[in-house]
C-alpha cells in the first residue's frame, strides 16, 4: 500500500509570553517619542 507521512506544524513557542525588560523599555521610549511628536505637531497647528 502507500506510504503515510506525518505533518507536524508548530506556529509558535508556547512559553514565549513574557517580554524582556529591554523590550519593555524600548516600547515605552517609542510610545513616549510618539506622544511627544504628536503633542508638538498639535501645539504647532494651534499656534499657527
Amino acid at each position: 500500500m502507500g506510504a503515510r507521512s506525518k505533518l507536524n506544524l508548530t506556529l509558535g513557542d508556547a512559553n514565549g509570553g513574557v517580554l524582556e525588560p529591554a523590550t519593555w523599555a524600548m516600547m515605552l521610549v517609542g510610545f513616549g517619542g510618539l506622544g511627544a511628536a504628536l503633542r508638538r505637531r498639535r501645539v504647532g497647528i494651534i499656534n499657527a
